[in-house]
Parts: structure tokens; C-alpha cells; sequence
């Protein structure tokens, strides 16, 4: 297949980029990074393979998370440096209270806020451990473990969602933007129960994603059909 059918407004599909990735049989694919028009794919040096797929906030709350930070770095800071000349003794006379380490806390507590306004979200897999993790500048910060035991089967359900805007955002404050939602589940044998292990925004992510678990977990992708009668089994 050639480069042209891949296409895709313009810019290469995931899966496309995710198969060149796949031919890399070098060490260089440890430090290759697929950037697509939806996500990020990376392997560190270790075995460690991440999908990093997503901000992990809405840019609503990056936009608050970042306004806040500035706002606690611009206080902060200051009174940050009155304390660093009062302590070298540039600042001879001067006197401790409460309000001055509660500056120096938001002063820090900004770069907190700064980290997760542009942390990203994704999964992580380390031989047969799946992990939902959080990543900030391609390096996995926290993860938590996902029990794939008792499953066989992937599958993409879309659901159609609706979210309210921004105040501000729109002239009517009940109004609301619709969009599609689609969860990546597991599911055990006969469909009786699953498990939603990511959600993403776009189709073409979602089956990216789809491939590159069943490839490494030999999960069968599947069409959901949950049993229609009786006591679902577990």
C-alpha cells in the first residue's frame, strides 16, 4: 500500500505511522517517537512500550490550571525573593510571619499546576502488565495496573456525548457541543462483563490503540454482544 492511501486531511493516519513504526527492527525503535494527527507512540530503552494518546485534562481546565499557575508564580515569587535576599543577608532588617511561607507555597505549588495543565495520559505495557499511566515530557510519572485476566476479547463502543461550554465561551449558558466518545473495552469470553480500559476522541486512535494491544496481549477483536437472557455469567 502506498503512503497516499493513509491519508487523511492532510496528515498521516496513526495506523499508518504505527506499521512503520513495527518495521524498525533496531535498537533505534526504542527511541523512536510516531507522532500522528491524533497520538503518540514511544518506546523506552528498557522494554517498556507507552502509548501516549491524550492531554490529560480538557483545554478548559489546562486554561484554568495554567491561569493559576502564573498567577501563583507572579505572588509567589515575589515574596520567594524577599526571603532569598533576607536569608543572604541583603535585606538587613526584615521579619518572618505566616503569609511569607504561604507565598512560598503557592510560589511552588505553580509549577505543580503547570505540570498537570501539560501532562499527557495514555497506556503502558512491560511484558504481559497493562498499565493506565500519566506521562509529562514522554517519561511516565504514575500508572495503575489493569487486570486483563478473565478477558479474551477488544472491542470500540462509541458513545454519542454532550458537555456543556465554558462560561463565557458561548452567549446561551445552557449550551451545550455534542461529540462522539469512543471506549476501548475488554471483554471476557461471552461478553458478560467488560472492562473499559481507555477512552478516545477519535475512531482512527481507538483502533490504533486496538492493534497494538491485540498484537502485544493477543487480544481478538470482536463486535460487543452481551447475552440477551438470563443471568449474565461472570
Amino acid at each position: 500500500m502506498t503512503e497516499r492511501k493513509y491519508r487523511k486531511s492532510g496528515v498521516l493516519n496513526a495506523r499508518y505511522k504505527l506499521s512503520q513504526l513495527r518495521k524498525l527492527k533496531t535498537p533505534e525503535r526504542a527511541e523512536h517517537k510516531m507522532i500522528g494527527n491524533y497520538s503518540l507512540f514511544c518506546s523506552n530503552i528498557s522494554g517498556m512500550k507507552h502509548l501516549i494518546l491524550k492531554p490529560s485534562v480538557s483545554g478548559h481546565q489546562k486554561f484554568i490550571l495554567i491561569s493559576f499557575s502564573i498567577l501563583f508564580f507572579v505572588l509567589g515569587g515575589i515574596t520567594t525573593l524577599w526571603l532569598l535576599l533576607f536569608a543572604f543577608g541583603l535585606i538587613p532588617d526584615g521579619q518572618l510571619n505566616f503569609t511569607d511561607f504561604l507565598m512560598v507555597a503557592l510560589f511552588l505549588g505553580s509549577f505543580f499546576l503547570l505540570a498537570v495543565a501539560i501532562s499527557k495520559e495514555g497506556l503502558a505495557f512491560d511484558g504481559e502488565e497493562l498499565s493506565h499511566a500519566y506521562f509529562l515530557f514522554n517519561k511516565k510519572l504514575k500508572s495503575k495496573p489493569i487486570l486483563t485476566n478473565g478477558f479474551s476479547d477488544i472491542s470500540i463502543l462509541r458513545f454519542n456525548m454532550s458537555q456543556k461550554l465554558a462560561m463565557g465561551a458561548a452567549p446561551n449558558p445552557d449550551q451545550s457541543v455534542d461529540f462522539a466518545e469512543y471506549r476501548i473495552c475488554l471483554l471476557s469470553e461471552n461478553h458478560g462483563k467488560r472492562k473499559l480500559i481507555f477512552t478516545c476522541k477519535h475512531q482512527d486512535q481507538a483502533r490504533s490503540v486496538v492493534e497494538e494491544l491485540s498484537e502485544q496481549f493477543g487480544f481478538k477483536y470482536a463486535n460487543y454482544n452481551p447475552p440477551r437472557s438470563g443471568k449474565r455469567r461472570r
